[in-house]
């Protein structure tokens, strides 16, 4: 049971029209952080590029299957790309369109941050919890790029939410597993990082009991039906290629050991934290850090609960053997909700409580500017992509996209949505027939390799069609 230290600090009032305001208040302002500019810069020169890519083929053929280059493409599952696919067939095929998912579930997130701290600790907690969210600059970057993580996020504290406020009700806890269930078809088994918290919550609220409930069997039953379909289907039609390549190569050889050159040590994620959770980093350890003391010296179940919500998740991302600072995404809204827990149960005065949020409030604002501004590009996400982009007013690309392009040094997501239908990947002896054949093609390179295969080959009278700081696009016309 909760001391009554515990239930002093929670408002237990009926949710009411001043939490509604808040809520909206709290809408309006992640909004008018997250969606200014949204599609000013160029798609990320990797997984941006290659989901628009992605979305791109989806709306020219709609299909269960996702498709990159023509090709099935098995590594993630489609919910985030039909967002992506709706957002574009009204908006266009837009770096804005691309991201709006994106931001749509990162605003609701802060919302959903206030409705939970609301329910768990009073209007305080879920300002707090709002707060500690929006002005962590990883979460207000990757809320403006068109990924995965922060659907996710969205999703997986949307069951957290509903659960908490089902209070025994079927409808609520059903729709807990409908969130759960699409927070799958958005990013597969990453999404089980936020059931030990789930599980952990229910228990807190109804006791052991909860887990042989009609309730949580139908929820289960409601979380199957959404995300087994798809899967059951890509596994029937493709079979053991489905398999190896979603299963083992993209979730269990993941998991297992680091892929694709992204390693670390064990303290890889607690210094990501630290260097991309901003300034309300420490506000999220020492929270973190008062929720779990608290949760045991005065044996609250709830806060116990949230706190396990917030380790569980951190625990899981960083047992995987491939390192990534985006996987950290998620993580946040878990540990920003225990820390504004933890913060405002320990402090018992009012006013040190509204100094706190000011606080709060001043240590977000640098936070947010990051997470707006260079983020992105020092973490070395978008590369030359913008310069990609700038050669679409090329007049070679002036009816558009072109058929086929060859690529020399260069990778291919973003020359792939901005500028052809097929990229093909070629090395120096292939670009030196295709000059000796004397046929038509582009090929786009890097300045530098540019001139190193003139001076090599001064016979085959290179032609730079268009260029720019970086880039040359070379070939025959």
């Amino acid at each position: 049971m909760k001391s009554e230290a515990s239930d002093s600090q929670v408002d237990s009032s009926a949710f009411d029209r001043s939490d509604f305001a808040l809520a909206i208040a709290l809408a309006g302002i992640a909004g008018i952080v997250i969606l200014p500019g949204l599609g000013a810069q160029s798609l990320a020169n990797w997984d941006e590029a290659i989901y628009g890519v992605v979305t791109r083929e989806l709306l020219a053929d709609l299909s269960l299957t996702l498709h990159y280059g023509g090709r099935p493409w098995f590594e993630k599952p489609p919910f985030a790309f039909w967002l992506m696919a709706a957002s574009s067939s009204l908006f266009g095929l837009t770096e804005f369109a691309l991201r709006l998912p994106s931001a749509f579930f990162g605003i609701t997130a802060v919302v959903l941050q206030y409705l939970a701290g609301r329910n768990l600790g009073g209007r305080p907690a879920g300002l707090l919890a709002a707060l500690l969210l929006l002005g962590t600059p990883q979460f207000v970057a990757y809320s403006r790029l068109a990924m995965t993580d922060v659907p996710l996020a969205g999703l997986g504290m949307l069951s957290v939410v509903l659960l908490l406020y089902a209070k025994g009700r079927s409808s609520l806890i059903m729709a807990a597993g409908a969130a759960f269930g699409l927070a799958i078809l958005t990013k597969s088994a990453a999404t089980f990082l936020f059931l030990p918290g789930l599980l952990a919550i229910a228990i807190a609220q109804d006791g052991l009991r909860f887990l042989r409930s009609r309730e949580t069997w139908l929820a289960a039953i409601v979380t199957i039906a959404i995300a087994l379909p798809w899967h059951a289907w890509l596994g029937l039609t493709y079979g053991d290629s489905f398999v190896d390549q979603y299963l083992g190569f993209h979730i269990l050889a993941r998991f297992a050991s680091p892929l694709e050159g992204h390693e670390g040590s064990s303290l890889y994620y607690l210094d990501t934290y630290f260097q991309k959770g901003g300034f309300l980093a420490p506000f999220h350890a020492a929270g973190l850090g008062l929720a779990v003391s608290l949760a045991i010296l005065r044996r609250d179940r709830l806060l116990a609960a949230v706190s396990i919500l917030a380790l569980a998740a951190f625990a899981i991302v960083n047992v995987q053997g491939t390192k990534i600072g985006g996987y950290l995404t998620p993580v946040y809204p878990a540990a920003a909700l225990a820390a504004a827990l933890g913060l405002t149960r320990f402090i018992q005065n009012t006013r040190a409580v509204v100094a706190l949020i000011a606080v709060t409030t001043l240590l977000a604002l640098p936070g947010i500017m990051f997470g707006r501004g260079r983020f992105v590009e020092t973490a070395d996400l978008v590369h030359f992509s913008p310069e990609v982009r700038s050669l679409t007013t090329a007049p070679v690309f002036a009816e558009g996209r072109i058929s086929q392009l060859y690529s020399f040094g260069l990778s291919e997501p973003a020359l792939r949505f901005y500028l052809a239908d097929q990229v093909q990947s070629i090395g120096e002896n292939e670009l030196e027939r295709l000059f000796a054949q004397g046929k038509p093609f582009l090929c786009l390179t890097f300045n530098s390799e540019a001139a190193n295969f003139a001076s090599k080959h001064p016979y085959l009278q290179l032609e730079i069609i268009a260029s720019t700081k970086s880039l040359a696009l070379i070939g025959h016309r």
